[in-house]
């Protein structure tokens, strides 16, 4: 059985609690229970193929051929050890549905850098881990402007609509409370890119209706989490 850790205080990833808002009232308690005593140590199934799509997101040339030289390069790689073999076909067919989508994301003339190694934002007494991959700013329509992406990477567990809605709307809050003085955070520029779904999805419109049903959530989630 893997060793695991204690998180005292009530916390969440981004994508458990896109999934804890539309999960049953024991898929609730499951979540909870996985978030609250997560495996000490976890390994990053599609490492590979995220570390590529960053890359080619923060390259200002934004160069296609690179995705395929990575997929590649993965391809490539010695599988030395169990599901190894598996875990690079995975990565190598993330590339391959990226590459489907990478051409459409638009930047409208945003820099793109790496996003912080930690990234969160306080609901309700719950931190849940944000944490964008990229991070966009710049002028946008003459007004300084910051966005993101939040890469969602799972081949198994599709991302709904609400699923990405929720995350879009995280992602903008996080954007909001940790821009500049002066800086707008646009919606269109806060964005949840689906690999496998093949899509690039704008925080939605209803942010603000989306905000209210994740501070219930929290409210709920800090108030069962010293019961689990």
């Amino acid at each position: 059985m893997a060793e695991r850790k204690v998180h005292r205080a009530p916390r969440m990833s981004i994508n458990a609690l896109a999934q804890y808002l539309v999960a049953t009232p024991a898929g609730r308690e499951r979540i909870l229970r996985d978030q609250k005593y997560p495996p000490v140590f976890r390994a990053r199934w599609y490492e590979h193929a995220s570390r590529a799509i960053v890359r080619y997101l923060i390259d200002p040339d934004h160069d296609g051929d690179y995705l395929v030289s990575a997929e590649e390069r993965i391809r490539a790689l010695p599988a030395t050890r169990k599901n190894d073999k598996q875990k690079l076909r995975d990565n190598a067919d993330a590339l391959v549905a990226f590459g489907a989508v990478a051409p459409a994301i638009a930047f409208d003339g945003l820099a793109s850098e790496r996003g912080p190694e930690q990234g969160n934002s306080l609901v309700e007494g719950v931190t849940i881990s944000v944490r964008p991959e990229v991070v966009l700013s710049g002028q946008y329509r003459n007004e300084h402007s910051v966005g993101g992406f939040k890469i969602y990477l799972s081949k198994n567990e599709r991302l709904s609509d609400d699923g990405t809605a929720t995350i879009g709307s995280m992602l903008h809050l996080f954007m909001e409370q940790n821009a500049p003085t002066g800086h707008l955070c646009n919606l269109r520029h806060c964005r949840v890119i689906d690999v496998f779904g093949r899509s690039c999805t704008p925080a939605p419109r209803a942010v603000n209706r989306r905000r209210a049903e994740i501070q219930a959530a929290c409210r709920e989630i800090a108030h069962r989490w010293p019961t689990i």
